[in-house]
């Protein structure tokens, strides 16, 4: 079942978003846990952004074409929740 036929099976695609939810919020509390100076508000950002990189990045046709895609989101994805003060701007990494 793809995504867009999600649409017309409301208990397929409420079982999608409790699932999406659950792994956000397991995201958020491990991030928090590690980096104790996030309030949960700022962790929520931080994983919205980098999933919804992930997201983004297999969706689109030119950017899925990229060779290094795997690596570099490999990459990018600790550098995005990384400390700042920790050298690895996200620009820095790729």
């Amino acid at each position: 079942m793809t995504l867009s036929e999600l649409h017309h099976v409301p208990e397929a695609m409420a079982r999608r978003r409790e699932r999406v939810r659950l792994r956000d919020q397991e995201w958020t509390h491990r991030l928090t846990a590690t980096r104790t100076e996030l309030s949960h508000a700022e962790a929520t950002v931080l994983v919205t952004a980098i999933t919804w990189l992930g997201t983004e990045a297999v969706r689109s046709r030119r950017v899925g074409r990229h060779p290094r895609l795997g690596a570099d989101l490999y990459r990018l994805a600790p550098a995005v929740l990384a400390d700042p003060g920790a050298g690895t701007h996200p620009t820095a990494v790729i």
